[in-house]
């Protein structure tokens, strides 16, 4: 690629609006990126016809993902561009870019273990690294294009895209190989355990519109957060109110209780042995807290949900107490499966 003062000044400022554009919605917490991501699928929709409007509102984590490729993607044919004018050897023009733009996408990631409510997924790296690949390969191709009659003409064009496609086809199935390994944890959305699941959620609850609050057991107690919570407690049936005949599937537990009252508010976490029992033991909670013999006070609402397939999130509490904690759980888990959200009734 011809190397100007001035194309080398251009190439440089474009690379760095576009790392600041990437790395800065990193920096957003996960409820602000979260509107910002329904923000862009509502315009989106308006441009499409009804029955691709709902779909796009239902896919907003594939509309994420797709933006992540998209942005490596002119990541990928920025880096091209310049290394394209630092060097003329090929094996230099492509290999760079791509681990360039690979550290990038770590680093974006890394931005991310900083941020309220979001975390580092191996699976974003896979679908940068994919789209960067694209980005290469686009730019690549174009290059080539232009001076084919430099190379021999269009058989010998040919046989360049055909490298170029082998190239970028190689670096996605590895990326692919790389997120299918880490199957289950790559998704920022799965979290890592129980605690992950409070902790995230509370983190997205407003400073202002925060409590006084405890978590953790009675030989582990956490001031103003949630905190481990030993399966051995007997608190887990009186406070948390899981069934003894559910305490058998549980792997581990957390939670965050209101530090005056518990029940103006309690919130438990669960991480359940076998997936395939999370529904049940979802289901065994909605029961318990229908049925429990209220003492001191009664709450006013209720709900039970399951995140990420193995996880049981459970929390009651008065309407006033709990709704920015059910607004953050809305914003840092979108996909989270509410299964009963229902007020508590007196018991007759």
């Amino acid at each position: 690629m011809i190397r100007t003062e001035e194309r080398l000044r251009l190439c440089v400022t474009l690379l760095a609006l576009n790392l600041a554009f990437i790395w800065g919605n990193s920096l957003l917490p996960r409820a602000a990126s979260a509107a910002l991501s329904d923000w862009v699928g509502n315009m989106l929709a308006l441009f499409v016809p009804g029955n691709a409007e709902q779909g796009i509102m239902e896919e907003g984590d594939l509309l994420r993902k797709f933006a992540h490729a998209t942005e490596f993607a002119c990541l990928g044919m920025c880096l091209r561009w310049l290394f394209g004018m630092l060097t003329k050897r090929p094996a230099y023009f492509l290999f760079f870019p791509v681990l360039s733009g690979v550290l990038a996408a770590f680093v974006d990631e890394g931005i991310q273990l900083f941020v309220p409510g979001r975390g580092p997924g191996l699976l974003d790296v896979g679908i940068d690294t994919v789209g960067l690949a694209l980005g290469v390969t686009i730019l690549s191709i174009i290059h080539v294009a232009k001076k084919v009659e430099n190379f021999g003409g269009k058989q010998a064009m040919k046989k360049w895209i055909a490298m170029l496609l082998v190239f970028a086809l190689a670096t996605g199935l590895t990326a692919c190989g790389e997120t299918n390994k880490d199957n289950g944890k790559a998704d920022e959305n799965v979290p890592a355990s129980a605690l992950e699941v409070l902790t995230n959620i509370w983190n997205g609850v407003p400073e202002d519109k925060r409590f006084f609050a405890m978590g953790g057991d009675m030989t582990n107690i956490v001031d103003g957060a949630p905190g481990k919570y030993s399966l051995e407690d007997e608190g887990l049936n009186s406070t948390l109110l899981v069934p003894a005949e559910q305490v058998a599937n549980i792997e581990e537990a957390a939670s965050l209780i209101h530090g005056m009252m518990v029940n103006n508010f309690t919130a438990g976490a669960f991480k359940i042995k076998n997936e395939s029992d999370a529904n049940a033991f979802a289901d065994a909670m909605a029961d318990a807290i229908g049925q429990n013999p209220w003492i001191c006070g009664m709450p006013e609402h209720y709900t039970v949900a399951v995140i990420g397939g193995s996880y049981v999130l459970i929390y009651f509490g008065i309407n006033d107490v709990i709704e920015p904690f059910a607004a953050s759980l809305k914003a840092v888990y979108p996909e989270a499966d509410i299964k009963y959200d229902e007020a508590i009734r007196v018991r007759g």
